[in-house]
């Protein structure tokens, strides 16, 4: 029996454990009780308004005796519905004590006795204290960063930044997350992330363009990042770095009320909108935005080497600028409809797209033997399109008699149209004039529906299950066209239709326990199976890989040291299957000396990974420290070969195994109320190099509504299977002025103030298996600096009630959080 079959094994009597152990008081042989628990509730409401107020701050405390001085026992903050739950409470007196900025605290208290253990105090009122403006209530605003049982989250909207204009921007803020030039998102070193929009996946987030798509989502837009480093079993196992759930901001209100945000700058122009309708038990909620960007200027010098034991043999320089640009837009629509008090529905759309055009042009220089034979100039334009749109319909049913049980079912369609389009000229004295016309032109949909049930039991505890189906179906009609007479061209196929076809089956399995002493296990246990094809037109035969499946468990415990301190370990299994860019054999040419193409042949890689986490929450201090390995098997990964003479192809591979050991850090600090201070810290091996990151920010508030903030951050170079990719770093500094009537403000951001182009250098290199080795080193020079301005204004009544509940499609997991737990 394999390991991973003990696993399951202990994880499934674990879960008959749980339902069959009891929860009442213990009891000796002699059947005398030894203690005897209870247990406090409540919900905080707003009194004018009856809205429950979520992030309040409860304390629980308790007389010491023969004196007149409290203790504090345990302390909470509320849940999205108002909820607190204090319990394992021995028989005494209590006092519940409140507070909420904007409103009047207050103490309440309460008795468990043995007659009465579970105290349910109901709703708890509090008053609006007496700064209020206008028809806008002043909120308490939702810490910076929280930490809970399996994820970290990073409140967007409570953090000032005017130089984080979109979604890709806003993930470079974000703990544990790291964004290279060219917009690559990674967490901890891996790119094989899971990313999810609202708890939900979305279909085009599955796709090879997610930083264009990030892009066109308005920074504005998004509330929260979810960064989750050890998903659990509701969570798709695809994605073996983790997951990151981008929660924009979605308000169903009783009345009506708009927003615009606008920003205009020497690089990029933004603008975006947002509208709430409600009425009773129908809402409707729609926001969009627009990017243009000015086109971009840049530079490239590139040197591509062969040597053998002898020495070099021949050299190519390239030298060249290019000027680039990027027009996105981006809407959403949700509507939600409450049948009953126990049932509703809701339906979201999005659209989405992106264009991107690029005009270059090189001069290159071949040597060979150090001799000039050949120099010539190489103009190039690229046209790449996206246009992206789902649908998807959700039905929610609660149930009276238990509260938080919970049925949902989802189903969602999307469809993309994706079409790259290369055009290539080669003139001068080489005698390989001519050109190359690249065009790939792609469609495809996605099918997915979703059933999830939650049933509380017991004190505090849960378990869920699920079902799930997703049917994706891309085709790729590619061809390239030339006059180029290069024998090596010949030996690729240049015209095709390529389909690909992914069927994935999944049920999980997952129960959250609660016991004494503020300990808390997350268990689950999910299965996939996977159905892969692919079918060529003409040439190549079609391929259809053996079904697999995947069991993938997870664990995690976390330990409550006291109010303010947690302690977690965790460990978690996830899968990264080839998406289509990898197994695609199309010929990608960026030039006549790079092409890739794909590898139909690629099978899943599998990775395990072990983490402690310590959590301090202290007023005014917050830090967070994790320690992880991970061990990632039959990874895949890129690599260059040389097929002819400064010709250069990748192709995707399955290379072996890799260890990874990490630490990170992140914490804020608040200083007299006025200066916000945040750092964070990563640090991980990956090919036996030590990579990091860091950043710093600071927030101070000048008064009379005046805000700055400054920012920056440093990534190390990191290493590749063949060579390193660049560092990068960025300084950001923004001012914001809030209007008096707190329905907007109007703000300056500065990136790089000092540096107005940024240089980034990446090599690889390699041996062949006829005794010769290449390096290729490319320097790439780009215009950084950049000004802009940014206006923000509401419109209509700003009472807003609870965010609706919605169901959750979690296509490829979900960050939808169903529990209370926080720490």
């Amino acid at each position: 029996m394999t390991y991973r079959n003990i696993l399951v094994l202990l994880f499934f009597l674990t879960y008959c454990f749980s339902f069959s152990q009891g929860y009442g008081p213990r009891k000796n042989k002699n059947s005398e009780t030894i203690n005897i628990y209870g247990k406090i509730s409540g919900f905080i409401k707003d009194k004018e308004i009856d809205m429950p107020l979520e992030y309040a701050s409860v304390s629980l405390l308790q007389k010491i005796s023969n004196s007149d001085e409290e203790k504090i026992i345990d302390g909470t903050i509320t849940n999205q519905r108002g909820l607190f739950v204090f319990d394992v409470l021995p028989v005494g007196d209590y006092i519940i004590d409140i507070s909420y900025n904007g409103y009047v605290s207050k103490r309440v208290t309460c008795q468990v006795s043995p007659k009465k253990l579970n105290q349910n105090l109901k709703n708890i009122f509090l008053d609006v204290d007496t700064y209020i403006l206008n028809d806008v209530k002043l909120s308490s605003e939702a810490p910076v960063y929280e930490n809970k049982i399996e994820k970290i989250v990073y409140n967007v909207s409570n953090d000032l930044d005017q130089s984080a204009q979109d979604g890709v921007d806003v993930l470079r803020n974000t703990p544990l997350l790291s964004v290279d030039i060219n917009d690559n998102v990674s967490l901890r070193g891996s790119e094989n992330i899971k990313f999810l929009l609202n708890g939900k996946s979305s279909s085009f987030l599955n796709m090879d363009n997610i930083s264009d798509v990030l892009q066109s989502i308005s920074a504005d837009q998004i509330k929260s990042i979810e960064v989750i480093t050890s998903p659990g079993a509701k969570y798709d196992a695809d994605g073996d770095a983790g997951v990151v759930n981008i929660v924009t901001d979605q308000k169903n209100i009783q009345g009506f009320n708009a927003g615009v945000n606008t920003s205009t700058g020497t690089r990029v122009n933004r603008t975006s909108f947002n509208l709430n309708a409600g009425k009773n038990r129908f809402g409707i909620s729609a926001s969009g935005s627009a990017r243009y960007g000015w086109p971009r200027e840049g530079s490239t010098t590139v040197s591509n080497s062969i040597s053998d034991s002898n020495g070099l043999i021949s050299r190519q320089l390239k030298s060249g600028e290019f000027l680039g640009n990027w027009i996105g837009f981006r809407g959403s629509m949700d509507i939600y409809y409450d049948i009953n008090m126990y049932n509703s529905i809701t339906a979201n759309i999005n659209v989405n797209g992106q264009i991107k055009s690029n005009d270059g042009l090189e001069n290159v220089s071949d040597y060979y033997y150090s001799q000039l034979i050949d120099s010539y100039l190489v103009s190039d334009t690229s046209l790449n399109r996206d246009t992206e749109s789902e649908l998807t319909l959700s039905y929610i049913k609660t149930f009276p008699d238990t509260e938080g049980r919970e049925l949902s079912f989802d189903i969602q369609y999307g469809g993309h149209i994706h079409d790259d389009i290369s055009f290539l000229e080669q003139t001068g004295n080489s005698e390989y004039s001519g050109f190359i016309n690249n065009e790939m032109l792609g469609k495809g949909f996605e099918l997915t529906g979703q059933l999830d049930y939650i049933h509380p039991f017991g004190n505090k505890n849960k378990f869920e299950l699920g079902l799930k189906r997703i049917e994706r179906n891309t085709v790729n009609d590619y061809k390239t066209e030339t006059d180029l007479e290069v024998s090596w061209l010949n030996s690729y196929d240049l015209n095709n239709i390529f389909t690909y076809k992914q069927k994935v089956s999944s049920f999980y399995v997952s129960t959250n326990l609660n016991f004494p002493s503020d300990i808390g296990v997350l268990i689950g246990t999910r299965y996939e199976h996977t159905n892969i094809s692919g079918e060529y037109n003409d040439h190549y035969p079609s391929f259809t890989p053996e079904p697999y499946s995947n069991i993938v468990p997870n664990m995690t415990i976390s330990k409550k040291i006291n109010m303010f301190q947690t302690i977690k370990i965790s460990y978690t299994n996830r899968i990264k299957r080839p998406d289509i860019h990898k197994i695609n054999t199309n010929l990608d040419i960026t030039d006549l000396n790079n092409i890739s193409r794909g590898n139909p042949t690629l099978e899943p890689s599998n990775s395990y990974q072990i983490e402690l986490g310590y959590t301090n929450f202290k007023p005014g201090l917050m830090t967070s420290f994790f320690v992880y390995y991970k061990k990632k098997n039959n990874v895949i990964e890129a690599f260059t070969s040389i097929i002819e003479d400064n010709v250069f192809e990748t192709n995707y591979y399955n290379t072996g195994n890799i260890d990874t050991y990490g630490f990170n850090f992140f914490g804020s600090t608040t200083i007299k109320k006025i200066l916000t201070l945040r750092a964070s810290a990563d640090i991980y091996s990956m090919y036996q190099a030590l990579n990091y990151k860091y950043s710093f920010n600071a927030n101070l508030k000048i008064g009379k509504g005046y805000r700055f903030e400054s920012r920056a951050f440093f990534r190390s170079p990191r290493r590749t299977i063949q060579g390193e990719r660049p560092s990068f770093s960025m300084m950001s500094f923004g001012l914001r002025k809030d209007f008096t009537n707190k329905r907007g403000s109007i703000g300056l951001g500065m990136v790089e103030p000092f540096s107005k182009y940024k240089s980034f250098d990446t090599s690889i290199s390699g041996d062949m298996s006829d005794g010769t080795s290449f390096e290729n080193n490319r320097d790439y020079q780009i215009l950084f600096r950049s000004f802009n301005i940014n206006f923000k204004y509401k419109f209509g009544k700003i009472d807003f009630d609870p965010i609706k509940k919605k169901a959750i499609l979690e296509n490829n997991d979900t960050s939808h959080d169903h529990g209370d737990d926080q720490y």
